[in-house]
């Protein structure tokens, strides 16, 4: 992170060594709280194809995932009931993540239709 507090020039030496001494404790103190906050989480509309399912299960290209972070899927509103419907019916599990990629499992009923979702990637957690 750069600085966000600029080195003071002056032509006293002495308040110039100490403003500059108080600028790095406030630059340092604030490296510190920028390292320790969370990352934004990322949406990104998917779509889960009729055609994609082999073996029980599809891979999904999503930007923002990665290999240990948390993610969160849901039926998008633009889902139309048959969609929505097949979303529910297909009672969906975690088949796995890596980096740029989530995998999904069918526990239910395989999806005859295209369905619309939301994937969440969190990077608050």
């Amino acid at each position: 992170m750069a600085d966000i507090i600029t080195p003071f020039i002056g032509t006293d030496g002495n308040t110039r060594q100490n403003m500059n001494t108080k600028f790095a404790q406030a630059n340092a103190e604030f490296a510190r709280i920028d390292a320790a906050k969370a990352n934004k989480s990322i949406t990104a509309p998917v779509t889960l194809t009729a055609a994609g399912w082999v073996d029980n299960q599809q891979t999904l290209s999503v930007d923002g995932a990665t290999a240990t972070n948390i993610i969160e899927i849901a039926v998008d509103k633009a889902a139309t009931l048959e969609q929505e419907a097949a979303f529910y019916a297909a009672a969906l599990k975690d088949g796995g993540q890596d980096d740029g990629t989530i995998t999904l499992n069918v526990s239910g009923r395989i999806p005859s239709v295209d369905i619309p979702i939301l994937v969440i990637a969190r990077g608050d957690l």
